[in-house]
């Protein structure tokens, strides 16, 4: 487990058309953590991953994002909002599921625990795809911010953090397969923390409906 703070740089993604897209793989990278809500990336959109090198089709990717604002501003963390990035797709190496949480806090400390998955499950009609994470050391990274309260009918600013963990997930064929097989609807996804915490959000329709094409990419999940 380590901590860092982030490199906020958004890196270009470029667009092919309306419903395609590209993306180098290196610049899904998150070494050093993303900016609050993520980057400039192509979401809900079938991508294609792109090796910098030999400029060649590696695999297949859709990218979802949910933020539960808390009804406050989007786009800037405030205490108690939270971002849901989640990855899905296949590479030539096998199938993919990778999930990023981001939690705002008006504390400036948290039990890492709290905010590391472990376990993702995925409501897909009347079953439930069970993941578990690929790896036992996990990362978490965090960044102090700046917010406004309002009292006595005047502005204060104070000091909160936000924190982010970010966890790859197995995903076998017959996994996939269920998937590729949902109803084309928003479904709904629980995460379970390493302190034992649940926490339920939503996978948006269009995400979904992205499933069968990218898993297609290399449907066996198999190198």
């Amino acid at each position: 487990m380590s901590t860092s703070n982030f490199v906020l740089g958004i890196k270009s993604v470029v667009a092919q058309s309306f419903s395609e897209a590209s993306i180098l793989e290196d610049d899904l990278n998150m070494s050093k953590g993303l900016p609050w809500g993520g980057r400039n990336w192509p979401y809900s959109q079938v991508t294609s991953i792109q090796d910098g090198l030999v400029n060649t089709t590696v695999g297949k990717i859709v990218i979802d994002k949910h933020e539960e604002t808390n009804g406050s501003w989007f786009g800037y963390p405030l205490p108690g909002k939270k971002n849901f990035i989640s990855f899905f797709g296949s590479k030539v190496e096998g199938c993919f599921v990778k999930l990023v949480y981001q939690y705002a806090s008006a504390s400036t400390s948290i039990e890492p625990k709290t905010i590391i998955p472990v376990r993702l499950e995925i409501g897909v009609g009347d079953k439930i795809v069970r993941l578990s994470s690929e790896n036992s050391e996990n990362k978490y990274w965090q960044k102090d911010y700046t917010y406004p309260v309002y009292e006595n009918s005047k502005s204060e600013d104070r000091t909160g953090r936000w924190y982010m963990s970010s966890q790859n997930f197995l995903a076998t064929a017959e996994q996939v397969r269920l998937l590729r097989s949902s109803p084309e609807d928003e479904v709904k996804a629980r995460i379970t923390f390493a302190d034992d915490s649940t926490i339920i959000f939503p996978i948006g329709i269009e995400t979904v409906r992205r499933w069968k094409n990218v898993y297609s990419f290399n449907s066996s999940c198999k190198p």
